[in-house]
């Protein structure tokens, strides 16, 4: 996974060099003692148990090529790869439409909430929370685990669209459709902005749920979507 932007020149504690010659992917970083790393990426590969814990997904990819910039990024934060097919059987994302071989992760969360916490930051814009939990099918719904007063009002007409508000709406709008919208029903619909689509289905929402329908999200708003959408998550 390429990340766009970011961290990657702020990280000074990862000396990296990763070159490529004929197609092979070389790297030169200080390895962890007694710790194995197949890929050379400098970071363990540790992989994880149905433990019940909560990890932040970070990058993933089937080679060093596809990891080297989730690992620049969160090597400072003790960030680790695992093997999905020898790891627990839960939900894992996708590369390029595909199971990936390798996931890079950062652990040590007390629960969900700590992971969705730090998860919903501008700088885990493109990750996942999993729980190590047998034969889950979704990744963590965050806004399902925070408390609800640290939801945000997002919303209404002309609003102005930025990282953290996209990362919401995009979570809205697929609780949405878990909630049986009838307007907004379709997954390509998640795009995270609040588009017309997203402001009549959450018009609809709340004049169903006999709230005042004003097309903010509001905290009553996020009540209401919880109470329908999250008992569908299986996590």
């Amino acid at each position: 996974m390429t990340r766009p932007g970011g961290r990657s020149m702020a990280v000074m504690a990862v000396a990296a060099v990763i070159g490529l010659s004929g197609g092979a992917v070389t790297a030169f970083f200080t390895q962890p003692e007694d710790l194995p790393d197949p890929l050379g990426l400098g970071i363990p590969m540790v992989n994880v148990g149905c433990t019940g814990e909560a990890l932040m997904i970070v990058g993933r990819g089937n080679d060093a090529r596809d990891l080297r910039d989730s690992v620049v990024d969160f090597d400072a934060e003790g960030a680790r790869y695992l093997e999905p097919a020898k790891s627990c059987d839960t939900a894992y994302p996708p590369y390029e439409g595909a199971p990936a071989t390798y996931a890079v992760y950062l652990s040590g969360y007390a629960d969900t909430e700590a992971a969705c916490t730090v998860r919903m930051r501008n700088d885990h814009k493109s990750d996942m929370v999993t729980v190590m939990r047998a034969g889950n099918t979704d990744a963590v719904m965050c806004p399902c685990e925070l408390d609800r007063t640290s939801l945000p009002e997002i919303g209404g007409e002309g609003l102005d669209v930025t990282t953290e508000s996209a990362m919401w709406t995009s979570a809205y709008q697929n609780m949405l459709i878990r909630a049986g919208s009838k307007i907004l029903n379709d997954p390509k619909q998640v795009t995270g902005q609040f588009d017309k689509v997203t402001l009549d289905a959450t018009r609809a929402f709340q004049a169903e749920t006999l709230l005042p329908p004003l097309g903010k999200v509001t905290t009553d708003t996020w009540v209401q979507l919880r109470s329908k959408a999250c008992r569908t998550y299986n996590y």
